[in-house]
């Protein structure tokens, strides 16, 4: 009897330090996907662009064309047909392979994503730090040859990290990898997480620095009434959420059933699109976290922030239907801080009295699109209060993001923008 239980002690204590170990593979990993997509957003839009601008003003939309092309062929040359990568591939591996993912999917995922982010594709680094995250995660669970079960979980212990880090939310990343990508909770499978998360953040911030993804220490909400519009809000955006994901899996659909073309047509029309963009309306081009701080001090006009809804989730589309590569958070991001600032345009037009901040709009906007899109509302609550640094809005957040979720299970019958 005592011997089994130091025998277990001591299972436990190896799987606490392969966490630690993890951690630190997907907090290095995290530095240099950043680094990554710094060079390649110079190269495409420092050299590339000022060698181009020689010729003609329009000649920079063959940026996006030029990328589209450059993924698309680095992605056929490097997978073996069928073979998947990012978050759905995780989630793949977690459910049928019992957390194995081939050792080359994640310096492949790494360059893809990088490069399409550097080039201005509309996608985020999330999906492709969760993707190098487990990599990791499952690259060491293999090594030391675990058992099924523990494997699992170092690898969604690697997506903890990978998503804590990219994001300086170590809570959340926590919190998505049990909800999201195990899809269960319990304390002994929360603690590990919390090990390569906590990790994995720190290296991050230790290079990268501290960084709040958006300050809104200025954000606050007026009387109680409010938590009604922000219900509607919740509603309202969970609608929008949920045509986002509809959007996403049936343009994806149509475009990989079209055969009667060369395959590098599909890439090369949707960096057609994408260029489009970057000649006449860049703000929905990569990250857009920049425009977010914009719409925290309502640059945009009311029509402009619903424009913007529509036209981000166009072009979050092309660019991943089409052949990019990445991650729908942070055009998640983007479009639910856009929403929430039209609807502060239109709260404060008729009800003056009763509006907040527009900080806290454009959180609780963010909190709808993750809940209804994710099927993740703790996630979003918690990923809100982390990169907002901001607790005082957890209220509206809450109704807004449960009642954007509830609107996403019903219209999309428990299915995410994942699955």
């Amino acid at each position: 009897m005592l011997n089994n239980t130091r025998e277990n002690s001591c299972i436990e204590i190896k799987l606490a330090l392969l966490c630690v170990l993890v951690g630190i593979g997907a907090g290095l990993g995290a530095v240099i996907f950043r680094y990554s997509i710094e060079f390649f957003h110079e190269v495409m839009w420092v050299h590339l662009a000022g060698f181009l601008s020689g010729f003609s003003q329009w000649a920079i939309m063959f940026i996006p064309i030029i990328g589209m092309f450059v993924v698309w062929l680095f992605l056929g040359a490097t997978l073996r047909k069928g073979e998947g990568h990012g978050v759905e591939e995780v989630m793949r591996s977690i459910s049928l392979n019992d957390g194995r993912i081939s050792g080359k999917i994640t310096p492949i995922e790494c360059i893809a994503s990088s490069f399409c982010m550097g080039f201005g594709g509309s996608v985020g680094p999330e999906g492709p730090m969760i993707q190098i995250g487990s990599g990791v995660g499952s690259f060491i669970g293999q090594v030391f040859n675990l058992e099924q079960r523990k494997l699992v979980l170092i690898t969604a212990a690697g997506a903890a990290g990978g998503l804590g880090a990219i994001f300086n939310a170590p809570i959340a990343g926590v919190i998505f990898a049990m909800e999201a990508v195990l899809e269960e909770f319990n304390t002994k499978g929360f603690c590990y997480l919390v090990l390569s998360s906590v990790v994995a953040t720190q290296i991050t911030k230790s290079i990268l620095g501290n960084k709040v993804l958006l300050e809104m220490q200025g954000a606050v909400w007026g009387q109680w009434p409010e938590l009604i519009i922000f219900a509607l809000m919740g509603i309202i955006g969970g609608i929008v959420g949920v045509s986002f994901v509809l959007l996403l899996n049936k343009a994806g659909s149509f475009v990989s059933s079209i055969n009667s073309v060369p395959g590098y047509v599909k890439p090369i029309c949707g960096g057609i699109i994408l260029g489009l963009f970057a000649l006449y309306f860049p703000v929905v081009l990569g990250e857009g976290y920049e425009y977010i701080n914009m719409a925290m001090d309502l640059r945009f006009t009311m029509g402009m922030f619903f424009l913007i809804v529509l036209l981000k989730i166009f072009a979050t589309v092309v660019t991943l239907s089409f052949g990019g590569s990445g991650g729908v958070f942070a055009p998640s991001l983007v479009i639910g801080s856009m929403f929430g600032g039209g609807v502060f345009w239109l709260a404060s037009s008729f009800l003056p009295g009763i509006v907040g901040s527009p900080e806290t709009y454009i959180a609780v906007g963010v909190a709808t699109i993750l809940g209804s899109a994710f099927k993740s509302p703790i996630t979003a609550i918690i990923m809100v209060m982390e990169i907002t640094n901001n607790y005082a809005i957890v209220l509206p957040v809450m109704i807004a993001s449960v009642c954007a979720t509830l609107v996403g299970w019903a219209l999309l019958r428990g299915c995410s923008i994942y699955n």
